[in-house]
């Protein structure tokens, strides 16, 4: 592996960046099928997204525990409340 390549690969930010593009790539395949378990899914990744956003971009995951949990937590509220509100709506 090439020295330039190495260091991309551990680099974090890199990495959550290209996470994020596949993630929009993918919300985008999924945005044209139709059904309930689609729209549940564009939900969970569009969560996932949020969560990659928070930990690596706002820096949550430098930040004390406490509020790392509060932010896990609210992102997987958030997703739970919406699939629940769409399913049951």
């Amino acid at each position: 592996m090439s020295t330039i390549a190495s260091r991309a690969a551990s680099d974090p930010l890199l990495v959550a960046w290209s996470a994020l593009l596949v993630l929009s790539g993918a919300t985008w395949v999924l945005g044209h099928n139709d059904g309930d378990a689609w729209a549940v899914l564009l939900i969970v990744v569009a969560c996932a997204k949020a969560r990659i956003v928070a930990i690596h971009f706002m820096e949550v995951g430098r930040a004390p525990t406490s509020l790392r949990l509060v932010v896990e937590a609210w992102t997987l509220v958030v997703a739970v409340g919406l699939c629940a509100i769409y399913l049951l709506g």
